[in-house]
């Protein structure tokens, strides 16, 4: 989308397909001058600044990545299995792009299911200031047994 390239945009929410999803994608400035980008999904607009020749990593569980804060999406009209339109937009240029929505029915991606109610109750770990606290204590929880 002009001089931005998004890659592995995807969506993530519970198999049951009701409630939020959270969205993972990836921009990469090709262009001269900083970007102003513009993704739109659901019910939700996300704004994101990419600096010429910078890449921007969305995904809060990723070392690469440039926000630790998860882009949650809610009015998602798709299920898991489907395409959902996401509309980016980079200065006059616009594109839908079709990503894949994905669940929780494979237990590698438990983890990346926002919950109903986001940050509404404390989190388990006290020790964090802010209201951004990392889900990062939760991680055991997503872990799948194997007997034999």
């Amino acid at each position: 989308v002009g001089d931005v390239e998004v890659r592995g945009m995807m969506l993530i929410m519970d198999e049951s397909g009701e409630g939020p999803a959270q969205l993972f994608y990836t921009l990469i400035n090709k262009g001269d001058s900083t970007a102003s980008v513009s993704l739109e999904v659901g019910e939700k607009t996300q704004k994101e600044s990419v600096k010429a020749g910078e890449t921007y990593v969305q995904d809060p569980e990723s070392s690469a990545a440039t926000s630790t804060k998860p882009v949650i999406v809610d009015g998602l009209k798709a299920k898991p299995g489907d395409l959902a339109d996401v509309t980016v937009k980079v200065g006059d240029d616009e594109k839908t792009i079709r990503a894949q929505v994905l669940s929780n029915s494979l237990p590698q991606y438990e983890e990346y299911v926002p919950s109903e109610k986001p940050s509404e109750s404390p989190s388990e770990d006290a020790s964090q200031p802010s209201g951004d606290a990392s889900q990062s204590g939760e991680q055991g929880e997503s872990a799948v047994g194997v007997n034999g």
